[in-house]
């Protein structure tokens, strides 16, 4: 199989002054927390979250692909590998409030089994953008409720929280 040389070929996308440069690309790296909400199940606690984004933005709206990895406790994980929509709700200049939503394919690999569960799910939540000067860069705060649409093996539909940090690149 061949690879495609990726990085070079960015550069010369946002390279100033072509055409591509001024395609509205975003990447995002949060790091955070999360919390299993599914009291009745063999699973409860929480731990580390992360959580990548690359997208593009929009004045009324920003959307892209995701992947999220989060410890729901008792040694669960959970991986989310989908899109998301961000539709500002208020604000504009150095601080912006927006709704994230997300769907995506979330990969659980539930403790002593040794399997992995896919199903899919969804997220929903707020967060803000908080501009650093008049660079592309920003600090983001996010929190999500994430649930699974259907049952686990053993288990009951995977329902947590997160709440992330990090930081925002427009290009």
């Amino acid at each position: 199989m061949r690879r495609l040389p990726v990085l070079p070929i960015l550069l010369v996308l946002l390279v100033p002054g072509s055409g591509w440069s001024q395609v509205p690309v975003f990447a995002s790296g949060f790091a955070g927390g999360s919390l299993n909400l599914n009291d009745t199940g063999p699973v409860t606690g929480g731990g580390f979250a992360f959580q990548l984004d690359l997208g593009l933005h929009y004045p009324r709206a920003s959307f892209g692909a995701e992947f999220a990895r989060h410890s729901v406790g008792g040694g669960m994980k959970a991986e989310v590998l989908g899109g998301f929509l961000r539709v500002p709700s208020f604000g504009s200049g150095a601080v912006l409030a927006y709704a994230v939503l997300g769907l995506g394919n979330y990969r659980f690999n539930p403790p002593g089994t040794g399997l992995k569960t896919n199903r899919l799910g969804g997220s929903l939540g707020p967060g803000a953008l908080f501009r650093l000067g008049r660079s592309g860069l920003a600090f983001a705060l996010e929190a999500r409720f994430h649930s699974t649409f259907s049952n686990l093996p053993g288990l009951t539909n995977q329902q947590f929280i997160t709440a992330i940090a990090g930081l925002d690149l427009r290009f």
